[in-house]
């Protein structure tokens, strides 16, 4: 339901010029206001905590178990999910993911000075979000929303599964969430690159931003769009999210997991929706003459 809820609203906005094979056509259709963009986001992002919490009521399993059973899931689902955005948005072959995995899942960012990013590279940085997810989310949502009884797992907090004494949930049963979750985050990911640089290009009325795709400025164009306010707003807003959707059953407490999904945000979100603006906007074509 929150997968179908986001799609919808980042189709509404998007779809029609993503998913055209025509230069032309995508070049006519209207460029959704920075507001507009960022309120499909924020569907995204209600959508990405609910399914992480989701997530969260099964038991752990790990990457490799449960990530071929996913990536299955996401080969039969992907038309649905991420393909109208995967085949327009990857501008560069660094966000490719190995097939079925939509775009992203898989990119590393050994070198965010190409996307003007000059930070320190850290190990973090350089992890995909696939490896982040199994590796440190999914054991510090499984920790803290872990069921007291183990045959009883909750699912959003509110309609308990019940599984049979003596039995065992297998993989499967949480490749579905975790597919969709991992979808949720490409198309993000996709979507925030694409809308977002689309719409401060429009609302470049001096020219100044077009001036630095230009001059293949990266550094520039990345100081430009960024602003660390509504940045520290969705980091906030996301721990809060989780911390406060996932407390009434949480076992040991929602604070690691809100952790763990704002460290999701800040690495690897955040961070990764950047570098798709910059490389957007820098292959703008109509930013590429000089004005006459």
């Amino acid at each position: 339901m929150w997968l179908t809820t986001a799609t919808t609203a980042v189709s509404l906005l998007l779809l029609p010029a993503l998913s055209s094979s025509s230069s032309a056509a995508a070049a006519a259709a209207p460029v959704a206001s920075l507001t507009d963009a960022r309120l499909a986001l924020l569907a995204l992002e209600d959508a990405i905590v609910h399914t992480a919490l989701s997530r969260a009521a099964l038991p752990p399993f790990s990457q490799s178990e449960e990530l071929p059973l996913a990536a299955a899931t996401l080969a039969l689902q992907a038309p649905a999910y991420y393909s109208p955005y995967s085949a327009n948005l990857s501008v560069d072959p660094a966000f490719a993911s190995r097939p079925p995995l939509p775009p992203f899942l898989d990119y590393a960012r050994t070198d965010p000075a190409r996307w003007g990013d000059n930070s320190t590279i850290s190990s973090t940085t350089t992890t995909t979000i696939v490896d982040f997810y199994y590796a440190s989310l999914l054991p510090a949502l499984t920790t803290a929303y872990a069921t007291q009884d183990p045959q009883h797992v909750g699912v959003n907090g509110s309609l308990p599964l019940v599984v049979p004494a003596g039995a065992a949930l297998l993989p499967v049963a949480a490749a579905g969430p975790s597919a969709a979750l991992l979808a949720l985050l490409a198309q993000r990911i996709a979507f925030g690159g694409k809308a977002v640089a689309d719409a401060k290009l429009a609302a470049d009325a001096g020219g100044a931003l077009c001036a630095l795709i230009r001059a293949g400025d990266a550094a520039g164009v990345r100081a430009a769009i960024t602003v660390p306010a509504q940045e520290a707003l969705v980091l906030e807003r996301v721990f809060n999210k989780t911390a406060t959707w996932g407390a009434p059953w949480a076992a040991v407490g929602s604070t690691s997991a809100a952790t763990a999904v704002q460290r999701l945000y800040h690495d690897f979100v955040i961070k990764m929706t950047s570098d798709m603006e910059v490389a957007v906007l820098l292959a703008k074509p109509e930013c590429q003459q000089p004005d006459s």
